[in-house]
């Protein structure tokens, strides 16, 4: 109902950020799927010397994407994959179509364009938008 959903949105706003890294992007996986968020993480390639604002953002990119999916696509499954290479990290956040009809939480939608800033500040970029299936896919590179 809306009280697990607000309880799991705060959950994902009020995770800690101690060290910058990429096992948090698990971590919060993790506790969205204990919450009943049909959610799963992979995490490909090379990721060792990430750099910590790096890591940092991805993370943010990650909650944000769950937040936004949690909000506006109830029900829905959603994907993330982190992968690493020499160039850099790409994080795809993508959710499939809402499995409930109905009122989802509403946003003020400032998350998604603050994020784009701080990773294009970081030489990255951030796409956003919907999928043909009726879903929604956030796409981030940064470079490493």
């Amino acid at each position: 109902g809306q009280e697990d959903l607000h309880r799991l949105v705060g959950l994902l706003g009020g995770t800690e950020v101690g060290a910058p890294d990429l096992a948090l992007i698990e971590e919060i996986v993790t506790r969205a799927a204990r919450s009943g968020l049909d959610v799963s993480c992979r995490l490909e390639g090379d990721r060792d010397g990430v750099a910590a604002r790096t890591a940092h953002i991805a993370f943010r990119v990650v909650q944000e994407s769950l937040t936004n999916a949690l909000r506006h696509a109830p029900g829905a499954a959603v994907r993330v994959l982190v992968s690493g290479s020499a160039r850099g990290l790409e994080v795809t956040v993508e959710n499939g179509h809402p499995a409930q009809e109905g009122p989802g939480l509403s946003g003020t939608g400032r998350g998604l364009a603050g994020l784009r800033e701080r990773v294009q500040e970081l030489g990255g970029q951030l796409l956003a938008g919907p999928t043909p299936h009726g879903g929604w896919l956030v796409e981030a590179t940064l470079p490493s």
